[in-house]
């Protein structure tokens, strides 16, 4: 890998520290063409409502962190093309890879909420002795 052309590792992890951003990678991982951002916000928007309890920001709000703070650093960081001009956002290379990257936070995400789940029910165990 050529760190010349590609993010340093704490660049990456910083990019991937919010879940839109995540949800921004995972989008564009499964699209093989760039993506008005406003499509790009409502795809969003439907996936937080579907894994979501949270409440949804409107999509006014939503596309306005986009334009001003999401997109930019994903595109700063390589991670994302995105054309201000044409409002475009597509997929590079190797995003598919950080899709990878995101399911495997998820993954050891919900293994330690059952981890936490079962250690709260133990605590509720009498110790026998």
């Amino acid at each position: 890998m050529n760190m010349d052309t590609h993010p340093q590792q704490d660049q990456l992890f910083d990019c991937l520290a919010h879940h839109h951003r995540r949800m921004i990678i995972d989008v564009l991982r499964n699209s093989n063409s760039p993506k008005p951002t406003i499509e790009l916000t409502q795809d969003i928007i439907e996936r937080i409502r579907e894994t979501s309890d949270k409440e949804i920001l409107s999509i006014e709000a939503l596309q306005t962190s986009l334009y001003h703070s999401h997109l930019p650093k994903l595109k700063e960081a390589g991670l994302v093309e995105y054309d201000e001009e044409r409002d475009l956002v597509a997929p590079v290379e190797y995003v598919s890879h950080l899709g990878i990257l995101v399911d495997m936070a998820e993954l050891i995400a919900g293994e330690r909420r059952q981890l936490d789940l079962e250690a709260h029910d133990w605590d509720d165990e009498p110790i026998m002795g």
